[in-house]
Formats: structure tokens, C-alpha cells, sequence
């Protein structure tokens, strides 16, 4: 492979998945160099993290603004979340009572520092503020509330080596 130009290798590179990416990258300066092209990048995350529907992580932007770098940070992020997704499941409330009105409660997720808190119900996210009250123990505020286009039952999940990042992702079904 060390005798064909950069531009045939990055044709190839793109076809390689991210682990066979990151290894090639160790081999040599020239791999390292090339493994760090835009169009690689943009391949992979197409392929790993779109075409699978893995919710695509960090603030929402046209794929044409993201670098090399950052499409290469959430592709790796995405892969990282959506394998330690069933791992993260042990941190999460799940209540199996069905009321059938807004008060059901299927997950509850506290957000690092203890003021805040989100729950899911149903097909939305809602968001809390635990506050506190002279003479009373603790009350939440609703501060906000988020639904997917698709109003399909959602659920969050927490980053256990980063715990400010969380996802939302699709519910598996019960059963």
C-alpha cells in the first residue's frame, strides 16, 4: 500500500471502520497524516452514526461546518455512548405503573450537582429544577419540556466517564 498516491489510500481509508481507522493510524506518519482527512471522517460518520441512527452528539450543526477534528470527536463519542448505553441503564428510575395521563413517570435522571433533574414520560423529556423553600424540605419547578419529531417513547442515557453528557435516544419496548 506504500507505493499508491494519498488519494487512492484515502478512497480505501474511507471504506475502513473507525476501530481499523485508529489502528492504521499507529502504523506509520504518513497513515497517521491521512487518517486525519476531512472526507474520512465525514464518511465514517455517515456510516457509523447516521445510516444506524445513533443520535449524532454536541450541538446541532450542518455537517459542512464541522472540521475534520469534530466529526472525528462525535463519531468517537457516538460510538462510545451507544456501546455503553445497556452498561447505563443501572442508573435510571423506571416505574412500571401506567396512569395514562401526563404524571406517568417512566425515567428519572438527576443531572450532576444535584439542582436539577429530567424526567421522561412517554415520548417527552421534561426538565426540573429542585428548589427549596423556607420551612418546607424541596419542591421541582418545571423549567422546560422536549418531544422528538417523531413522538416515538424516548429515554436518556448518562455518560458514566462524563457526567454532564447525556443522550436521548429511543425506548426499547418492554416485553
Amino acid at each position: 500500500m506504500d507505493m499508491l498516491v494519498d488519494d487512492i489510500l484515502i478512497q480505501i481509508l474511507q471504506t475502513l471502520s473507525v476501530h481499523a481507522l485508529l489502528s492504521l493510524r499507529k502504523t506509520s506518519r504518513r497513515y497517521y497524516f491521512l487518517s486525519k482527512h476531512r472526507c474520512i471522517w465525514y464518511a465514517r460518520f455517515c456510516a457509523e452514526v447516521l445510516a444506524r441512527n445513533l443520535p449524532p452528539p454536541g450541538p446541532h450543526l450542518p455537517l459542512s461546518m464541522l472540521s475534520a477534528t469534530e466529526l472525528e470527536r462525535r463519531t468517537l463519542r457516538a460510538l462510545h455512548l451507544e456501546q455503553a448505553w445497556p452498561r447505563l441503564s443501572a442508573n435510571m428510575l423506571v416505574s412500571t405503573e401506567h396512569h395514562g395521563s401526563d404524571s406517568h413517570v417512566d425515567q428519572v435522571v438527576f443531572i450532576p450537582g444535584g439542582t436539577e433533574l429530567l424526567t421522561v414520560q412517554g415520548d417527552k423529556v421534561v426538565h426540573w429544577l429542585i428548589v427549596s423553600w423556607p420551612g418546607i424540605a424541596q419542591g421541582l419547578k418545571r423549567v422546560g419540556e422536549w418531544t422528538p419529531f417523531d413522538e416515538v417513547p424516548c429515554r436518556i442515557v448518562k455518560d458514566g466517564e462524563a457526567p454532564g453528557v447525556i443522550a436521548v435516544g429511543p425506548r426499547e419496548p418492554l416485553g
